[in-house]
């Protein structure tokens, strides 16, 4: 077998190894959709079909997502649900799951960010560092949570890594494909989401470098003219595709700039710089700008192991970089800028940090691999932390697989509930992103029960400035309507989602805080009954993740609480 055989065997199997992770239990929690993002994504997509069907109409209206997000849904499901129809509805299927075809579509891409990885570290340093780049992602825990969601972050990853990696071609050879290339990938990346044209700076710190004739036996760089051609080549291609999926800016201006709506560009970025700050973000109140992701999201998103890899490698990369290495130049351009921008957030949902993943892999390969080659103790040492960081992922991984083993725990409270609490009970639910028990009631089956909701947003809709700025609260008002709440209720089924937020934080929610440690306490005429909780576990050791960021575990292992009334 020759060498090059041996490299794209090994590429293989950790694309497969990726592959098995990401596809694992996709179909999890169906044919319900807990993570609001998704659910969001799967209702706008039906619209939009409903939209074109009734009128041409190919807006998705919604500006807080490129619409490249939609059409990559809307496309499939649409050339799905035609085929069921040529075959005549098999099984009496009448149409394709659209939730099914969304996260079959993130899967794919997550695990093609893999072997893109290994592409672009290859390009840069070498065989080596791309397949330990690719292996460590392959088996990143945060990367494989996200595959198993149809939301924008997935792919939003997927554009970044391959946008970086065909503008290393622009750093090494300067080609009018290189440049043309690079601007379809950057195209389709800004049509995903706005947000990520910060990419424009690794890819002009690229051009500076060739225009500059910096190491240039090396790279071997051209003319300042034909590289003018070529970056006039890459701006103007990504801009014309860009426009081509996403012309609404211009076209829809009115709707597409358009403030307090759940699915607006400025409203989410005022939320995420922490100008607005509705309920759903107060856990973040007091947490700490950049100290917070290094000692929660990225803890809890990678391991503590391959983060501590990743954020050395990031100090090795600045330090070639200042001594003039392009490459760790390249790939820092975009690392920094980001990671300081998106760092300083007061919003810091664990997939703001999606797109640095990576990039933290590649740049531990890079220190990883540089260590390897170093004939003394640090090849040893470097050898070690690669068997310790792939073996602890690997474990990680596997752990986390537990969660997609079994039924959501949502589903499990169903059942029980279903099986255990009397009909015509009044049962005691709180409006929230995590059971949906508020929404969905007939759905799941609820129609034998009273449903009471406990609406901490005190009734305003979420296209209400309100519900994105809310006023100051009255403790007094509040604590005697949490009160009221009880009123005949016999059973209080609520998740984490309030209660870790408002025992949090009981000097800004003091009545929320006193009515949650009361109840938790048994002082409110409830005792807790049954905890359903389920969390990352292997060959019997279990991983309690209970401090991680909120948004990690409430989508896909949230713990919900079930408290009846005492006699």
């Amino acid at each position: 077998m020759t060498v090059r055989s041996r490299e794209i065997w090994a590429v293989l199997i950790v694309t497969l190894v990726a592959a098995a992770f990401r596809f694992y239990g996709f179909w999890w929690g169906y044919p319900y959709s807990f993570h609001g993002d998704e659910s969001l994504i799967l209702v706008k997509t039906v619209q939009l079909h409903q939209a074109w069907v009734e009128s041409g109409s190919w807006n998705p209206q919604v500006s807080a997502y490129g619409p490249l997000v939609f059409y990559m849904l809307w496309l499939p499901w649409r050339l799905g649900n035609a085929l069921i129809g040529l075959l005549g509805h098999p099984l009496g299927i009448d149409t394709v799951p659209i939730m099914l075809v969304g996260r079959l579509i993130s899967a794919t891409l997550g695990t093609l960010t893999v072997p893109v990885l290994y592409w672009l570290g290859r390009r840069l340093w070498g065989v080596k560092v791309g397949l330990m780049a690719a292996a460590f992602l392959a088996v990143a825990v945060s990367p494989i949570r996200e595959s198993h969601f149809y939301t924008t972050d997935t792919p939003l990853t997927f554009w970044t890594t391959l946008t970086l990696a065909l503008g290393a071609g622009i750093l090494r050879y300067g080609r009018r494909r290189d440049y043309v290339a690079t601007g379809v990938a950057m195209g389709c990346l800004l049509a995903t989401k706005l947000s990520a044209a910060l990419v424009v700076i690794p890819l002009a710190v690229a051009h500076l470098i060739r225009w500059g004739r910096v190491e240039r036996q090396c790279w071997q760089p051209r003319s300042p003219r034909a590289l003018a051609t070529g970056l006039l080549w890459t701006g103007s291609v990504a801009l014309g595709i860009f426009f081509l999926l996403n012309p609404w800016p211009v076209v829809d201006a009115a709707n597409y700039w358009r403030d307090a709506a759940n699915y607006s560009l400025i409203t989410q970025a005022r939320v995420v710089r922490g100008v607005y700050r509705p309920l759903y973000t107060i856990h973040f109140m007091n947490t700490l700008p950049y100290v917070y992701h290094i000692t929660n999201v990225l803890f809890w998103g990678l391991g503590p192991v391959l983060e501590g890899v990743g954020l050395l490698g990031l100090g090795y990369a600045l330090v070639q970089a200042l001594r003039g290495s392009v490459a760790d130049v390249y790939v820092l351009m975009w690392v920094v800028p980001y990671g300081l921008i998106a760092g300083a957030w007061y919003v810091k949902f664990v997939r703001y940090m999606l797109p640095l993943m990576p990039f933290l892999a590649l740049l531990a390969a890079r220190w990883l691999a540089a260590w390897e080659d170093h004939p003394s103790v640090r090849r040893w040492l470097a050898r070690a932390l690669i068997g310790i960081t792939l073996l602890t992922s690997t474990f990680y991984a596997l752990a986390y697989m537990n969660i997609y083993r079994q039924p959501d725990v949502r589903l499990q409270a169903l059942t029980w509930l279903q099986a255990s609490i009397p009909p015509g009970s009044t049962l005691l639910v709180e409006r929230d992103a995590t059971l949906k028990f508020n929404q969905l009631a007939t759905r799941y089956g609820l129609s034998q029960y009273r449903i009471v909701v406990l609406d901490h947003y005190g009734g305003v809709p979420e296209t209400d400035p309100r519900f994105f700025n809310p006023p100051p609260r009255d403790p007094e008002q509040v604590r005697q309507r949490l009160y009221a709440s009880l009123e005949g209720v016999d059973y209080i089924i609520i998740s984490n989602t309030w209660m870790e937020r408002f025992l949090a934080l009981p000097e800004q929610f003091p009545a929320e805080h006193e009515f949650y440690t009361r109840l938790r306490n048994g002082e409110l005429g409830f005792r807790l009954i049954r905890v359903f909780k389920v969390y990352p576990e292997f060959m019997g050791i279990r991983i309690v993740d209970d401090a991680a960021e909120l948004s990690f575990r409430i989508f896909d292992h949230p713990a919900i609480y079930v408290f009846a009334r005492q006699e």
